[in-house]
């Protein structure tokens, strides 16, 4: 027999059996009819009288939370965090977990014991927090952000007839150093970029591998070194100031979101290409220089994940006006 059924057979009335709150009422008055109808003893009464305020009080949890963008925390009986997530709404975000019909969500929701919430004022803020937090406490029920990633790097190596070539590659040993690509596309654009900026065979920097000339659609100028037509001591030069160029000129910039409140703006801060973190600033605090961000900054750490996200907000055309490039005047 289906709620419904169970519904018109206890004889309790309930609007709408697929919302979160129609569900809680509908078991409170369950938990009721059981007790009055049985013979339960009293201990077993007792329980069934806790589940129902535990229905009672998760309802008015949910309901208290506003619809502003945030992440959210289930917690088990052992103050364990279960999982992490992140919404623009929270309320409907969370209401929506306890509202699902698959079984995972009805497992995730069976063992959630607590709900916590962190309002960000924007969802990108949002997005980094949930990134962060869900590789610092491994939720069981979090799949995605988990598992380290290794970056993609621009790789040089001397060939058989003594010219420096440059490639994309996965870094595969460690060090202290913070890497800034952590998306092929963005390392393929920007060695694209000094490819043209310094007049490098685009045969030698990975992007052709036809045998004979060059002949690449956006690189129309190949100096033809492929061909052994410019000698490697002139090439290597070029290459190895394009390097000093991909390791010192890395943007410096923050980008200005809606803060929390009245009277607040949120930021995330990035330095030499490196997500530093995020934080909240009073409209009346005084930002004169790079080095003022630093009393409100929240540090958080770099990784494949956070690249992906700020490099997909700043890409996006209704975006830009948000960033503050640091090298500049204009500040907060």
């Amino acid at each position: 027999m289906d709620l419904r059924g169970l519904s018109e057979h206890f004889g309790i009335p309930v609007n709408d059996l697929n919302r979160c709150d129609g569900m809680a009422t509908w078991t409170a008055a369950w938990l009721d009819k059981l007790v009055l109808n049985s013979n339960q003893n009293e201990n077993q009464a007792v329980e069934y009288y806790d589940r129902r305020m535990l229905y009672q009080q998760r309802e008015m949890e949910l309901n208290s939370l506003e619809r502003k963008p945030g992440v959210y925390y289930f917690t088990d009986s052992s103050d364990a965090i279960i999982y992490v997530g992140k919404a623009v709404r929270l309320r409907d975000r969370v209401k929506s977990h306890f509202n699902s019909k698959l079984e995972r969500e009805y497992t995730l929701c069976e063992e959630t014991d607590d709900i916590d919430f962190v309002y960000t004022g924007s969802n990108l803020i949002a997005e980094l927090l949930e990134s962060d937090e869900i590789k610092l406490h491994h939720p069981k029920y979090n799949i995605a952000q988990k598992k380290p990633t290794a970056p993609f790097i621009i790789a040089s190596k001397e060939n058989k007839k003594g010219y420096l070539q440059l490639s994309i590659v996965r870094k595969d040993y460690p060090d202290s150093v913070n890497e800034v690509y952590y998306n092929r596309n963005s390392v393929a654009e920007k060695l694209m970029e000094v490819c043209k900026e310094y007049n490098l065979c685009p045969k030698f920097s990975g992007f052709h591998k036809i045998k004979g000339r060059c002949n690449h659609e956006k690189i129309s100028n190949c100096p033809s070194a492929c061909m052994g037509e410019e000698d490697s001591e002139t090439y290597n030069a070029r290459v190895k100031i394009a390097l000093e160029f991909l390791e010192s000129n890395l943007n410096n910039f923050a980008i200005k979101l809606k803060g929390r409140k009245d009277g607040e703006i949120g930021f995330v801060l990035v330095r030499d290409g490196v997500y530093a973190g995020f934080g909240f600033v009073g409209m009346n605090d005084q930002i004169a220089s790079p080095e003022d961000f630093e009393n409100y900054l929240v540090h958080k750490t770099h990784s494949y994940h956070t690249t992906r996200i700020i490099d997909g907000f700043i890409r996006k055309p209704q975006n830009k006006s948000k960033i503050i490039y640091l090298d500049s005047d204009v500040l907060v």
